[in-house]
């Protein structure tokens, strides 16, 4: 059985690891950092795009309507950390899929993709271990509660924050994802 191909696109590496991991024995991930590693995955077939809002050198709605005019019939995913309705109704209006907020619940992305891709055909095992999946889960709500915090404060007041870097924090959730992929 062939498994879909997914391309996911985040700038935060830690981000793209734990969805990456959560979903790569059911599908096919291709990761990119931003629109110019996204559009340099183009040259593989793609099934659907996860697709971070914000990215550092073109937003999200950028990146998709780049990938919609190489494959208009592409399925993709937006999710954003920040709570805006206006970016909502955006991405309703550019027939995106899916519009996820960060963290991102995988058991409730593993379920859209499963929907998306039942409308195709083949959608790939969804099933993974109850206690995998709730430790997942739990690492991204780390990192939001820990990080995310930080960057959206870094990007209010333009500063690295108090207390802790957002890559300290990003190597200490990579140190536990890591240890939960050893168990």
């Amino acid at each position: 059985m062939n498994k879909k191909t997914l391309l996911l696109i985040d700038e935060d590496a830690v981000i793209r690891e734990i969805i990456k991991s959560a979903l790569e024995n059911e599908y096919c991930v291709l990761e990119a950092s931003g629109y110019s590693e996204a559009i340099k995955m183009l040259r593989y077939p793609i099934d659907l795009a996860i697709i971070d809002y914000t990215l550092p050198e073109h937003n999200g709605s950028k990146v998709l309507k780049v990938l919609q005019e190489v494959d208009p019939s592409m399925p993709a995913i937006i999710m954003t950390g920040y709570n805006n309705e206006d970016m909502a109704i955006s991405a309703i209006r550019k027939e995106v899929a899916a519009y996820i907020k960060k963290p991102v619940n995988l058991a409730y992305l593993r379920k859209r993709l499963q929907e998306i891709f039942s409308d195709s055909g083949n959608s790939g095992n969804p099933e993974i271990s109850g206690t995998k999946e709730f430790v997942f889960n739990a690492i991204a709500n780390h990192i939001e509660e820990k990080y995310m915090t930080e960057r959206v404060y870094k990007n209010y007041r333009g500063t690295s924050g108090a207390g802790y870097s957002g890559r300290s924090v990003a190597i200490k959730s990579r140190l536990s994802f890591m240890q939960l992929k050893a168990f």
